[in-house]
């Protein structure tokens, strides 16, 4: 085909002044077959418990929306185990993370 996209096994049959070097790409239809999810997602929640977040918590409140955040998570969560397995880790850069909760608990 001479116009779309560059096809590239043909790369060089252009170099050598062939026009028909295009391809034609079809987009695949979406899958709408209503099939039920087979298995859960795997969901990973990184809290931030560095210094930075107690200082300035008297000032701006973001330690106490982290926490806010992360309750209304886990509460839209609740009921949803067969399709969703979180685990909630903390970091504070001073070390390796620290594990909250883990997966499947």
């Amino acid at each position: 085909q001479s116009a779309g996209e560059l096809d590239d096994a043909r790369l060089v049959d252009g170099l050598a002044g062939e026009s028909t070097i295009y391809r034609l790409r079809a987009d695949a239809p979406p899958d709408s077959s209503g099939a039920p999810q087979l298995k859960p997602k795997v969901l990973r929640f990184v809290l931030d418990l560095s210094g930075s977040m107690y200082y300035f918590n008297r000032y701006d409140g973001r330690l106490d929306r982290q926490m806010q955040t992360a309750a209304m998570v886990f509460e839209a969560l609740a009921g949803f185990e067969h399709k969703y397995q979180y685990a909630v880790v903390a970091h504070s850069g001073d070390g390796p993370c620290e594990p909250f909760v883990e997966y499947g608990a």
